[in-house]
């Protein structure tokens, strides 16, 4: 397989929830949702207490793997060996319960400490990544001597894709697009095989999604042997090349199809997952932050915009520097120092100025593509950012 890419920075609008975001706790990327028990020992509350403590196992395992780097699975046995994950517990939700006589059937949440857990990172010295990523659409398509299929629902390379957007309890969000007639009928496979940048667009325009996976598997002939040439590209919304995610050419038997699709679908989510949390990766005692500069007309606009900003994933704190009085001419686009201005889109001249230092669960161009949704947009240059 050729891994074109070795770190991708996702740099992307925050904007929908992740899958687990149902999840009763109040911060979901401490926790894991949905968990399923049905355990059977010789009584109900016999199989009620050993089920949740593999529950609980599961969970720590999940939360885990979501936060530390999926390349360094060896970065868990670093972990101290007492560490007992109900000790670490914050919330247990019972969803669902039935207890019977030597059976115990649940469905629960198990939410951990977000700061206890930190605080078990720092004691490991790893370093972890807690910011959920854009939403990504995956659109997958699939091309062979009978024709090219994008819609239908049972299709091995398409249904594959689908699920693993399900099942994803990662720091990375995934959407699909339902196979449904209208879809198939404005959205043509055709011209997905070719990743045209007008059905892309009109693709992503159905969700909120900010970035395109495109996969596309495509049977051909060399030499009159078949072969499985299967492609991974990052595209923004416009329909525009970010980076080419990998690619693998497959010869030998089509019984041998489906457990190559399943492993290349399966390296791709891992490059993009190792991309997002290198590039958000957070360490006690290593600074994160930025010192910005907020402009705001009114008291009230600026315990708003604050209250906004302090909302967001990747920002964990932000303290006051500095309030000052805006004294700066109206057009100063030539004379501007170097400092951060966050300011609302469309605002008046503003009367005053917030300096402020912002803690971050992640990278700049995490807290640059958050702010988006809000009407702010972070840009840098040799001398000020401005945000208008």
């Amino acid at each position: 397989m050729n891994l074109k890419l070795t770190t991708i920075l996702l740099v992307c609008l925050v904007i929908n929830k992740p899958v687990y975001a149902d999840s009763a706790c109040q911060n979901e990327v401490f926790g894991h949702s949905n968990i399923a028990i049905d355990r059977t020992a010789e009584t109900a509350n016999e199989a009620q207490r050993l089920s949740m403590i593999d529950a609980h196992q599961e969970a720590f395992q999940t939360v885990l793997r979501r936060l530390l780097l999926a390349s360094l699975p060896e970065t868990m046995s670093v972990l101290p060996e007492s560490v007992v994950p109900e000790s670490l517990v914050e919330l247990v939700h019972i969803r669902t319960e039935t207890s019977l006589p030597s059976r115990y059937i649940a469905e629960i949440d198990i939410c951990f400490s977000p700061d206890q857990m930190r605080a078990l990172f720092a004691e490991a010295d790893l370093a972890w990544a807690e910011v959920t990523s854009p939403l990504i659409l995956i659109v997958p398509v699939f091309a062979d001597g009978a024709g090219t299929r994008a819609w239908q629902v049972t299709h091995p390379w398409l249904s594959l894709w689908r699920g693993q957007a399900e099942a994803n309890t990662g720091l990375l969000r995934y959407a699909t697009l339902p196979p449904t007639l209208v879809n198939e009928r404005q959205i043509k496979a055709e011209k997905l095989l070719q990743a045209d940048r007008g059905v892309l667009q009109k693709a992503i325009a159905r969700t909120k999604a900010a970035q395109i996976l495109w996969a596309r598997a495509l049977v051909t002939l060399k030499e009159g042997e078949p072969q499985l040439d299967m492609q991974a590209i990052l595209f923004d919304r416009e329909g525009n090349v970010i980076a080419p995610v990998a690619d693998k050419v497959f010869q030998g038997a089509r019984a041998d199809y489906e457990a190559q699709m399943m492993a290349f679908s399966q390296q791709v989510a891992e490059i993009l997952a190792q991309g997002w949390q290198k590039a958000n990766l957070r360490k006690e005692g290593v600074s994160n932050t930025l010192i910005a500069e907020v402009s705001f007309a009114s008291h009230q606009e600026w315990l708003a915009k604050r209250q906004s900003l302090e909302a967001l994933p990747v920002i964990n704190r932000i303290s006051t520097l500095m309030l000052a009085a805006n004294n700066e001419p109206e057009n100063d686009a030539d004379n501007q120092t170097s400092t951060q201005v966050i300011e609302g889109r469309n605002a008046p001249k503003p009367m005053a100025k917030a300096t402020i230092l912002i803690d971050m669960n992640g990278s700049v161009d995490a807290l640059r593509y958050a702010l988006t949704p809000l009407g702010y947009a972070l840009s840098f240059t040799d001398d000020k950012a401005v945000i208008r």
